[in-house]
């Protein structure tokens, strides 16, 4: 019943107790129709280099999603030989992402639950062991974002920057590529080999720059949108007191900053179906009342 089961046919089957669940179920459609599934959109944060602060915008932006926009989030750390999501938030012994493509036959809502590692109303699988598979089951992967795309808004992945398999594999899966690089020449060049490597895969339409830890540089936004071939999507102020603090208190980028802001914006462009819940104002004690008017009391009188 969970399920939507309604009819149950042992064999063998008759054709007169065939025409009756059918007709059953149509006319259930027909007073009960089902509402239009929308599986969730997948976003990749791909570093040019370790070290851009790609992690810290994904888990920030993540947790804006879920945590002020009320969508049903997951965040994937996909950098298996380097993710450092679980230590970012503290998530302790929860499951990781290889643990569920291990399990990508049999995730049931039970088990992908008894799974899931929590912040607040975030969702994460985490990278595990940081000991990268020799032969990672991609087939595995795309069960685990059927899953996942069934019973989420949206999903991020924090990948790694080695164009490994198993990125390339989510990329193609995502609706859009967010490349991180910073304002310094290596990092650039860096980025501007991995458009190259997504022009290949034919998945330059969907790459867009994020310029991070923008400060006195030598590097204009235009230089680096020259240099890496792409234009800068967004850029991430360089807030280093910020980021440090939210490491400490294991919790996203405090939004009364600059970097917190920006952060906050790119969320809302990531589903702007969505509103966001306005709290309700405080009342004091008397508002609860009306005090009537002294005409409203010459009118009693009268």
């Amino acid at each position: 019943m969970h399920l939507g089961v309604r009819d149950h046919l042992t064999l063998p089957v008759s054709v007169k107790e065939l025409t009756v669940a059918v007709e059953a179920a149509r006319r259930r459609l027909q007073t009960h129709p089902l509402a239009q599934l929308k599986l969730s959109d997948l976003y990749t944060f791909l570093p040019a280099k370790p070290g851009v602060g790609t992690s810290t915008i994904a888990v920030s932006t993540s947790c804006a999603l879920a945590e002020d926009m009320n969508a049903r989030t997951l965040l994937l750390d996909c950098d298996l030989a380097a993710g450092a999501i679980q230590f970012l938030l503290k998530l302790g012994q929860s499951a990781s992402v290889v643990d569920a493509v291990n399990h990508a036959g049999n995730l049931e809502e039970d088990l992908w639950h008894q799974m899931i590692g929590h912040w607040g109303k975030l969702e994460v699988l985490h990278a595990g062991r940081l000991d990268t598979p020799l032969d990672v089951d991609l087939e595995g992967l795309h069960k685990v974002l059927a899953a996942a795309r069934a019973q989420y808004e949206v999903i991020c992945a924090d990948l790694a920057s080695s164009m490994d398999p198993f990125s390339i594999a989510l990329m193609k899966e995502s609706r859009r590529i967010f490349l991180v690089t910073t304002p310094e020449v290596v990092p650039v060049y860096l980025a501007a080999s991995r458009v190259r490597r997504l022009k290949e895969l034919g998945l330059e339409d969907r790459v867009g720059l994020l310029l991070n830890r923008k400060f006195s540089s030598k590097l204009t936004d235009e230089q680096v949108s020259e240099m890496v071939g792409i234009p800068v999507l967004y850029r991430f102020s360089n807030d280093y007191k910020a980021v440090q603090s939210s490491i400490l208190n294991a919790a996203p980028v405090v939004q009364e900053s600059d970097l917190g802001q920006s952060i906050l914006n790119l969320a809302h462009t990531l589903a702007p179906h969505l509103e966001v819940p306005q709290p309700h104002p405080h009342r004091k004690f008397l508002e609860f009342f009306r005090i009537p008017h002294v005409n409203d009391t010459l009118m009693m009188r009268d």
